[in-house]
């Protein structure tokens, strides 16, 4: 059984990997109640980090990673 290593975390609490082709473990975001406060904020932080990573050079080279390692 292989360990997967998650060396990125966005600022929502998102771990992504780069190992295996990729991974990812979602942050809280994903499953709140909607009806609550705290929850839409915890959505809107996951949506802007999310939107800020995949416009970055970061973004670019974990694709690259994910790739490579994949093959």
């Amino acid at each position: 059984m292989a360990d997967r290593v998650y060396d990125r975390v966005l600022d929502c609490g998102c771990m992504i990997s780069s190992d295996g082709g990729g991974g990812l473990m979602p942050c809280y975001a994903e499953c709140g109640d909607m009806r609550k406060k705290k929850d839409r904020e915890a959505l809107e932080l996951h949506n802007k980090s999310w939107n800020k990573w995949r416009k970055s050079k970061d973004y670019k080279l974990h694709l690259k990673e994910c790739a490579e390692r994949n093959r």
